[in-house]
């Protein structure tokens, strides 16, 4: 037990390191951030491929244009995350998982939009915005043969359904698995926000 927690204790001054020295370069960034300001994310994922990277890019300029000349203060960005098929296939065989990207052939990239505005007057626009970029980004890669129905938890967007991009045997088994150590639902029903398991899909 001793042992146990003097590893523990090595551990907490190990990240309160990691803290100390990594803190004043997240500062810097956040700094670019204005206070007080809104914010709303959506996520897409589709094949490496370089005309579909170009065609996603191609849309995120042509909406920030747009709500450059309504909302003042506006920022929007898109962050491409890539997801190697290697690292996709390493769940065979060990168990699996529930993301359903494990049989995936192709590298694919995950694209993060964040939006982010000042005045509540605006929260319609940027929730319109957001949106329209789902859809047309969707929509471009499609016509590329580029799409993939993969949605990223972390990213996704309140209006985005996650779960149900991991495929229907995906998300019985984790139905079950909810029923198993959830029988009262207390995470379905008494925990806000968030996507349940009991969604429709």
């Amino acid at each position: 037990m001793a042992e146990a927690v003097r590893e523990l204790d090595k551990n907490l001054v190990f990240g309160a390191r990691l803290v100390a020295r990594y803190a004043p370069q997240f500062a810097q960034q956040t700094k670019l951030i204005p206070l007080h300001s809104r914010h709303t994310t959506a996520t897409i994922t589709f094949m490496n491929d370089q005309l579909a990277i170009l065609a996603v890019q191609e849309v995120m300029d042509k909406i920030s244009q747009e709500l450059q000349a309504k909302v003042p203060g506006m920022e929007f960005t898109v962050t491409y995350v890539p997801l190697p098929a290697i690292v996709q296939r390493h769940g065979l065989g060990r168990g699996e998982n529930v993301l359903g990207i494990e049989y995936s052939k192709r590298d694919l990239i995950i694209a993060y939009a964040t939006l982010s505005w000042l005045d509540s007057e605006f929260d319609g626009v940027m929730e319109t915005a957001v949106r329209k970029w789902v859809e047309e980004t969707n929509t471009v890669s499609e016509e590329l043969g580029a799409s993939h129905p993969f949605i990223y938890h972390n990213f996704a967007g309140s209006f985005q359904d996650p779960l149900c991009s991991y495929g229907p045997e995906n998300v019985e088994f984790l139905r079950e698995v909810s029923k198993k150590y959830d029988p009262e639902r207390v995470f379905q029903t008494l925990v806000p926000g968030g996507f349940k398991v009991d969604t429709d899909c």
